[in-house]
């Protein structure tokens, strides 16, 4: 029995008498076929082929020809109706997407909608399982990975389905976030930092330019500004009055620890390296050692009478071997 609680029969049984064979695919025949059947009270008999799979149904002769009928006369204004609600789904997915990605380049947008709003492909378009603003993330995601990075090439590469999506996942995230016209936050932070630098420099030349046009009697001295750290003062050999240095701008004080950073180098050639003896043993620096420090002993040719030819442990007492 089938869901609808119909009997099951397989393609190769015989028809029964007055019934036909409706193959499945215009859904517009099979259900009002199947209607029609039930309502003069007679059975309806799904189809199975060898492999289990529903191919059609079996129903009256009379009811399948007064279908086709009412097809025929009713096409124009169906065709006019799923239009009309086809074009209505279109404009609300446009608007949601619009909604959840403000910065996306308006002529992406159709082409994300009839990707994914494609009928019989099985796309999320066309489920009603999902929100709308679900179904408008994931195609948004599938576009920016197949058109946005190099997803396709990594998948002709070798690799897996999730390797290749893990692969361009910063890339894909980061399109996404444009389109959100959300920036990451590393970006936000480097930005902030270069201004809050470039304004810091930009107060103390400001402040210095001040300084130079007042001591130069070009202008008034202005009492909003903060003063600026006490100068280096020279004391004169004669007044002892301390002559205030101007105060230099952060670009000449860029080049001075420029020029200060390496030192000059010595048109004279560089000396010779040193020479190094080469690396002995312990023994043997031991045994050099002990050489040093011992006296030169002195040879005879022969012993004197009454010396003997053996040498006894007095004889070693003033060498120190420790």
């Amino acid at each position: 029995m089938s869901a609808a609680g119909d009997p099951e029969v397989s393609d190769r049984s015989t028809l029964p008498p007055g019934y036909i064979f409706v193959l499945k695919g215009t859904p517009y025949v099979t259900k009002h076929c199947r209607s029609k059947t039930y309502d003069v009270g007679k059975t309806v008999y799904v189809v199975k082929n060898r492999k289990g799979n529903t191919i059609g149904i079996r129903v009256p002769q009379d009811v399948f020809h007064q279908v086709v009928k009412d097809e025929l006369q009713t096409r124009n204004n169906r065709r006019d109706a799923v239009q009309k609600k086809d074009d209505s789904d279109k404009q609300k997915f446009e608007e949601e997407v619009l909604k959840v990605y403000p910065q996306i380049p308006r002529e992406v947008v159709p082409v994300i909608v009839n990707w994914t709003l494609k009928k019989r492909s099985g796309r999320v378009g066309r489920t009603m399982t999902m929100s709308q603003s679900d179904k408008v993330r994931l195609a948004a995601n599938a576009h920016v990975r197949h058109t946005h990075t190099h997803y396709d090439k990594l998948l002709k590469d070798g690799l897996s389905r999730d390797q290749a999506r893990k692969a361009v996942q910063p890339d894909q995230r980061r399109k996404l976030n444009e389109w959100r016209g959300v920036l990451t936050h590393a970006r936000t932070t480097r930005d902030t930092q270069t201004k809050k630098r470039n304004k810091k420099e930009d107060k103390v030349d400001k402040v210095a330019k001040k300084q130079r046009a007042v001591k130069a009697g070009k202008g008034t001295k202005s009492t909003k500004t903060k003063p600026m750290k006490k100068a280096a003062t020279a004391v004169s050999s004669t007044a002892k009055v301390p002559v205030a240095a101007r105060t230099p701008s952060s670009a000449e004080r860029r080049e001075a620890k420029a020029a200060t950073r390496w030192a000059p180098v010595s048109s004279e050639p560089p000396d010779p390296p040193l020479a190094t003896e080469p690396r002995r043993s312990v023994y043997a620096l031991r045994t050099r050692k002990i050489s040093r420090e011992m006296p030169e002993p002195e040879y005879t040719s022969g012993f004197e009478d009454g010396d003997s030819d053996d040498f006894l442990e007095s004889d070693f007492d003033d060498y120190d071997l420790d």
